[in-house]
């Protein structure tokens, strides 16, 4: 579904990983439930499929700045894991970033 509407593989993955997740854990409201919202917020213009990645602004050793170009924050956050798993401590924004990062759990487990 996620690639019909347009998502790259990977962030059709990073996505599909995150819903799963939150069902898994039993978290079913962050869960499958979620995909026609994203659908239609696709349909509506507010999440953007374009061909532009999402982007790091500024990158320190301890933050990290997106600029999400209108997508959901999966990416941004899934990145950020990768991050504060070698510095240990991360502040991080997203700057425009459509609809949600997210069952937020995911993350704090480590993705």
């Amino acid at each position: 579904m996620l690639l019909k509407l347009g998502f790259t593989p990977e962030e059709s993955l990073l996505i599909t990983q995150n819903l799963m997740e939150a069902e898994l854990v039993g978290k079913k409201i962050h869960g499958l439930v979620r995909l026609p919202a994203i659908a239609h917020n696709v349909a509506v213009g507010k999440i953007k499929i374009t061909d532009e990645d999402i982007a790091i602004i500024s990158e320190h050793p301890a933050s990290i700045h997106f600029d999400a170009k209108y997508k959901p924050g999966f990416y941004a956050m899934y990145k950020s894991l990768e991050k504060v798993k070698r510095s240990g401590l991360l502040a991080v924004s997203i700057k425009d970033m459509a609809y949600a990062s997210g069952y937020i759990g995911d993350y704090a487990i480590g993705g």
